[in-house]
Order: structure tokens, then C-alpha cells, then sequence
């Protein structure tokens, strides 16, 4: 399931491939927030005031942190086939006119769901800096699968992700057999001081959860999609 996407002008838009199973505007309503359980883990929705009316480019958002999501519907999930089960993260860069500000920097929190996989991909550094996953003919490297949880980073503490910005997100995808290896997941923004560390306790509130997106994709910073 994995697609890859180009996040700095040094490299080339064509990276490696490689595969799961190897073998909008804002409205009139208030944003949800979302919380740690007491466990850690996937948060809760609660009911909060948040952003409304229009993402003006270039305006504040206070975003620091992206969370990536699994699609538990996501093929390898059902099969736990190949041993990367769910959507394969290679990187995530923030850009701002089509100019690179910088990638993920740390891992803030990472979870499975209850029903998992055994994970072959179960480094959650793998998404950090700039994109080097390889998934092509027999060579499997440099990207985390999310088995059906989510992952949460941070960025240089001089990058904020501002309204008009963009995450480039690369899920790999199998370069001998790319239709087939490209798997789903969703993003959401983080603002505040402690989004979801282990144990809970976060003070993070949490944009609206984007659309599903597929493989490589671009997903907007905005209140609600």
C-alpha cells in the first residue's frame, strides 16, 4: 500500500514504491476536540467552541502536531498479508507555496488497534525526515505501517503549520504491482502543548478528521474538510 510523494527540491518526484501486502472550506460549526483516554490510545471526540468561519491563507491555525490514521477497512487489515498490514507511511512534510518547511521531526505518540497484524514495519521513526522508503522488487525499507492505529508528530519547534499550508503524506505503494499496494488513511491538525502523549493527559485540540485519501496525497490545513 504505499505511494510516495516528492517533499524537498532535491529530490525527484519518482520514488520507489511499495505495498501493504508485498507478495475544504470551513462552515458555520464549531470544530470537535479530541482527547486522550486515560490509556493513551485513539482519542475521544469532545464537544468544544473551536475554529469557525474561513481558513484565511497564511493565518494562524496554532497547529504543531498531524496525526495519521488507518482506514480499518484497508485490504491487509482483513488478510494481514505481507506483513505490513494497513496504510504504509513513508514521510510527512509541511509545504507552504509549493516550497518544502520542513518534515516530521519526532514521534509524539503511535498505537495498533486491538485486532492486529503481526507488523514486519513496526519502526515508528521510519516516518521522520525527508522521504526514503523503498518498496521494489524484493526491497522493503524506510517506512512505518500503521496496522490499523494512527501516529502523531511534531515538527521543528520553527514550524507552524499556517492556513494555506499543506501535509504531503507518502503511503507506499509495491512499484511491481502499484494498483494493487496503494491503501487509505485519514489526517488530522493538532494545536496546543502535549498532543496524546503515552499515558494521556493531552491539552491538544484537534482539527476535524479530512477525508479518506489514498496513496500519496496533499491534505489541506483547514478547520473542517
Amino acid at each position: 500500500m504505499k505511494k510516495l510523494l516528492a517533499v524537498v527540491a532535491v529530490l525527484s518526484l519518482g520514488f520507489a514504491y511499495s505495498g501493504c501486502d508485498f507478495g475544504g472550506d470551513g462552515d458555520e460549526d464549531a470544530t470537535p476536540e479530541l482527547t486522550a483516554t486515560d490509556e493513551g490510545g485513539e482519542p475521544d471526540l469532545v464537544e468544544d467552541v473551536g475554529k469557525t468561519g474561513d481558513c484565511v491563507a497564511g493565518e494562524s491555525a496554532g497547529y504543531k502536531f498531524v496525526m495519521v490514521q488507518d482506514v480499518l477497512e484497508n485490504p491487509t487489515l482483513e488478510t494481514c498479508g505481507g506483513g505490513n498490514p494497513g496504510a504504509d507511511i513513508d514521510s510527512i512534510c509541511v509545504y507552504r507555496d509549493d516550497a518544502s518547511i520542513g518534515c516530521a521531526a519526532d514521534v509524539v505518540f503511535f498505537d495498533w488497534a486491538e485486532a492486529t497484524c503481526d507488523n514486519d514495519k513496526d519502526v515508528p521513526e521510519e516516518v521522520l525526515d525527508i522521504p526514503d522508503g523503498v518498496a521494489c522488487s524484493g526491497d522493503f525499507t524506510g517506512y512505518f505501517s500503521l496496522n490499523g492505529g494512527h501516529i502523531i508528530v511534531s515538527f521543528a519547534p520553527t514550524v507552524e503549520l499556517l492556513c494555506g499550508d499543506v501535509a504531503h503524506i507518502i503511503e507506499m505503494r509495491n512499484c511491481d504491482n502499484p494498483e494493487e499496494t496503494t491503501e487509505s488513511y485519514t489526517v488530522s491538525y493538532g494545536a496546543g502543548d502535549d498532543c496524546l502523549e503515552e499515558g494521556g493527559g493531552s491539552t491538544c485540540t484537534w482539527s476535524e478528521e479530512s477525508d479518506s485519501a489514498l496513496g500519496e496525497a496533499e491534505i489541506d490545513v483547514n478547520w473542517v474538510w
